[in-house]
């Protein structure tokens, strides 16, 4: 119980960290609804930002940092890799999201 209590403090705490960036991604990119809604609940516990990344982020060029609200950004990348084949991730896509994400955030 004590771990549970630990680990429960340190993402109360994350939350309230304006440094802290949660990222959140779905092959199926049907995540639209949840991550507003996360965003939504997070804003009332302090100021850490949702980085929602999708593949098909409509003329989004890949690597590209949307703000949508305070906290909630959309991040767009070329492919995403198969979950059977999760180390065939697109190195470039994610790395371009990670400079534009700290530039941007």
């Amino acid at each position: 119980m004590d771990k549970i209590n630990y680990l429960i403090n340190k993402f109360k705490n994350s939350l309230a960290d304006e440094n802290k960036i949660f990222v959140v991604k779905s092959n199926g990119n049907n995540l639209d609804d949840v991550v507003l809604a996360f965003a939504n609940e997070f804003k009332k516990h302090g100021n850490s930002k949702i980085l929602y990344v999708k593949s098909d982020a409509g003329n989004s060029t890949p690597g590209e940092i949307t703000k949508l609200t305070d906290n909630l950004f959309v991040g767009a990348i070329d492919r995403f890799a198969d979950y059977s084949r999760a180390n065939e991730y697109s190195r470039e896509g994610w790395q371009a999201i990670i400079d534009n994400a700290v530039k941007v955030m």
